[in-house]
């Protein structure tokens, strides 16, 4: 789907463990062709466990499961107001 849009992407929501790839595979295939994408990854796991395994990369953030939309809202804007890889 990705490779048929042709409009930029700003920002990928994904959650870290998904069935058939890691959400950080699916992310370092985007970079290739967004280099500047931005990442939030949601997981059921606590943003220290993830991190414990190595699973965020740099450049990304992280909201745990559950949450409000509230906090979705805003950590989003907070992304996307950051001035990431500027």
């Amino acid at each position: 789907m990705i490779q048929e849009h042709h409009a930029p992407i700003h920002l990928l929501i994904s959650d870290v463990m998904m069935p058939e790839m890691r959400g950080t595979e699916l992310v370092e295939m985007l970079h290739t062709w967004y280099p500047r994408l931005r990442v939030l990854f949601i997981s059921g796991y606590s943003a220290g466990h993830v991190q414990a395994h190595k699973e965020l990369a740099n450049n990304t953030s992280f909201l745990g499961k559950p949450f409000t939309m509230d906090a979705l809202a805003e950590r989003l804007r907070g992304i996307l107001d950051a001035d990431w890889m500027e």
